[in-house]
């Protein structure tokens, strides 16, 4: 019997979605494998059947009694598990599994990182410049050079500490908030165009592109609220209405970007596409799996369940 460990939590600011995306998660388990529900606490301790626990390279210890784990899920978006922390940790002590590796999850949280790679490769990112103060002036000329702009915390989880100002003021708020986030801000400009998101996965040692599905806001910025709210006004498309020249272009660079940040498993694309060009958002390496999140929507769409997906990647580990 295959022993499979969830992880959820974690000790960043989308926790309770984690908790959300561990229920679904968990479902698609095949039930002949035995599931260990662990929650990492914002403290930092994991916590299974209200005892802590620790993991170990011989497997996982409760009352001094050892489990050998044959695959792991970190089920924790944002920290500690997709800036790459728990990935680390799980090779260390090599342990198989799901999702990117640690210097590829941390590649992909960054989005500086990311957009340094992509525009090295010659794939189109939404214009933008870096801050790593407060620095009024290049906010202004910013702002007044494209109007409408979003300000985003360069570490964190895609809707966190991303702000949508509607006027300089708001720019310099935001952007001090921002920097409560992280490090590094990002000044980016607003793209007016459409939002599509591309679910990449490896199944059968092959990578699959879904076709691209469709986020329609209705002039609405797709925030924390609008992505998991079951109150969310969002449309969300499974599969966009695309001629078929449009559709190769974003699965080509959508190959492209698997490839060059040297992905595994599972991550979500997304993209803003107007009339001439099509740009590369943001790069997810565990996307959310609520009851409304697209991926595994757009992954079963594309031919493959969920369930699937994930047992066969279980059953195929070896510790």
């Amino acid at each position: 019997m295959k022993k499979v460990l969830v992880l959820f939590g974690g000790g960043g600011s989308e926790h309770e979605i984690s908790r959300k995306s561990k229920d679904y998660l968990v479902s698609q388990i095949d039930p002949n494998f035995k599931v260990f529900e662990i929650e990492i606490k914002k403290n930092g301790d994991w916590i299974l059947d209200d005892q802590k626990v620790l993991l170990t390279q011989e497997g996982l210890l409760k009352n001094k009694q050892i489990e050998v784990i044959d695959f792991v899920i970190p089920c924790i978006h944002g920290r500690p598990g997709e800036d790459g922390k728990i990935p680390a940790m799980l090779e260390l002590l090599n342990i198989p599994f799901l999702g990117c590796k640690a210097q590829e999850s941390l590649n992909c949280f960054n989005k500086l990182t990311t957009k340094s790679i992509l525009d090295s490769f010659g794939i189109s990112t939404v214009p933008f410049i870096p801050l790593y103060n407060f620095d009024s002036k290049a906010i202004e000329n910013f702002f007044e050079k494209h109007q409408n702009i979003f300000i985003k915390a360069n570490s964190e989880g895609s809707s966190i500490g991303c702000y949508h100002p509607k006027n300089l003021e708001q720019a310099y708020h935001y952007t001090k908030e921002a920097f409560k986030f992280s490090k590094f801000v990002l000044l980016e400009k607003f793209i007016e165009g459409r939002e599509l998101e591309v679910a990449a996965f490896e199944f059968n040692n092959e990578a699959h592109f879904s076709k691209p599905g469709e986020i329609i806001t209705n002039d609405k910025f797709y925030d924390f609220d609008e992505k998991y709210s079951n109150e969310s006004t969002t449309n969300i498309k499974v599969e966009a209405t695309l001629d078929e020249i449009e559709a190769s272009e974003i699965k080509l660079i959508t190959k492209e970007v698997f490839e060059i940040m040297n992905l595994r498993h599972l991550s979500r694309i997304d993209f803003f596409k107007t009339k001439d060009k099509i740009y590369v958002n943001e790069i997810n390496t565990f996307p959310g799996m609520t009851n409304i999140s697209l991926f595994p929507k757009m992954m079963e769409k594309h031919g493959v369940s969920f369930s699937t997906f994930l047992n066969n990647l279980i059953q195929k580990s070896e510790t």
